[in-house]
């Protein structure tokens, strides 16, 4: 994207008829939340950054491009369009029809995305001024069973979030050239009291590859390859953190067992200028929880609560970081659940960068920069 990637998104949006809400996010920063996929884009930094108002997380330039790619993407009902999203999990129940035969069978539910969302900019009583919220309802066919799960109902809201080294060790790098934007994204799913059909959360944000993935995480520091396997040269570990370098080039999706994630994971990435950016998610992990996804060839293998995916350029080229919520319906006993994920972005000199990823995601393995 161009140094003029915050600019031409609106511009796409308002040409294109698509409501939004600008939101800021930090002392400089904002980011965009649109109805059409209701999509969080951005965080964008101002050009006095140095980073020409660039994005943080990866937008698909196909779409972007300019005003009329942008309105043949919209008429197109087209899914990819960047940012954070949420999606409905499990995968391997609403978008694969065969687990023996993934890539073939697999097929997005447009009910899923771009699905059809409403915007208000208005907050309710229990929520900060500034709030955004985005709510819409999903009925889906489970290709476990052949059920639809109908009347899902998926409410969402986005406000400013404060620093979180503003009472840490490192608060002196908060006012030592470092940007900052951060957001709360609350995610709230209902279901009918008798729905038959589990499900849960699926919250991930696109990020640019070239830069390392990195999992906060206890243990073994297991990994579940979901498709290809990782190449051995895109893994590192450290006592507290499993890294997986995004490359763009090797398709591949490895997920970690929620008993040994630690509730954070984040993206570490190089720019240009001797400078780095890091986002940051955290998110209430719950080793008790069900979390449902299962690998295609590992029927039953749940409890993995969070993944990382390298498109590898079967769709665009991108990398993803997911978080998956708590379940409700089937067996689950609950018809409601509720989950909080954060998101913390900083940028600046690449040294002060590394110094806030080991203070927020554990010690970098040997060769993460």
């Amino acid at each position: 994207m161009s140094d003029r990637e915050r600019d031409l998104v609106l511009e796409c949006l308002a040409s294109g008829g698509i409501r939004y809400e600008r939101l800021y996010v930090g002392p400089e920063a904002e980011i965009v939340v649109s109805e059409y996929g209701g999509r969080i884009l951005g965080p964008f930094f101002p050009e006095a950054a140095g980073d020409g108002g660039r994005g943080a997380f990866w937008l698909n330039s196909d779409a972007f491009t300019g005003t009329d790619a942008f309105a043949g993407f919209v008429a197109g009902r087209e899914w990819n369009l960047g940012g954070e999203r949420v999606w409905v999990s499990p995968e391997i129940r609403f978008h694969v029809a065969d687990r023996t035969d993934f890539w073939s069978s697999l097929e997005l539910p447009p009910e899923i995305d771009p699905g059809s969302h409403h915007l208000e900019s208005d907050s309710s009583g229990d929520e900060p001024a500034g709030t955004v919220r985005l709510s819409r309802t999903v009925n889906v066919r489970d290709h476990f069973t052949g059920e639809m799960l109908n009347g899902l109902l998926i409410e969402r809201s986005v406000a400013a979030a404060a620093n979180p080294l503003r009472q840490s060790g490192f608060a002196h790098l908060v006012d030592a050239g470092v940007d900052f934007a951060g957001y709360r994204h609350r995610v709230r799913f209902s279901c009918e009291p008798d729905s038959e059909v589990p499900c849960e959360p699926w919250t991930l944000f696109q990020v640019r590859p070239g830069g390392w993935a990195m999992v906060a995480a206890a243990g073994g520091q297991v990994y579940r390859d979901y498709f290809e396997a990782v190449p051995g040269g895109q893994v590192r570990r450290s006592e507290g953190c499993l890294a997986f370098r995004v490359g763009g080039k090797h398709r591949f999706k490895v997920g970690v067992k929620a008993a040994n994630v630690l509730g954070r994971i984040g993206y570490l990435e190089r720019l240009e200028n001797g400078r780095s950016q890091l986002i940051v998610r955290s998110f209430a992990n719950d080793p008790s929880a069900e979390y449902l996804e299962e690998p295609p060839h590992r029927p039953g293998d749940r409890g993995q609560s969070v993944h990382v995916v390298d498109d590898g350029g079967t769709f665009a080229g991108f990398g993803e970081l997911e978080c998956n919520g708590r379940s409700i319906g089937g067996d689950s006993g609950e018809c409601e659940s509720e989950d909080d994920y954060m998101l913390w972005c900083f940028r600046g000199a690449t040294d002060s960068i590394r110094e806030i990823a080991g203070e927020l995601l554990g010690t970098l393995p040997d060769g993460v920069s």
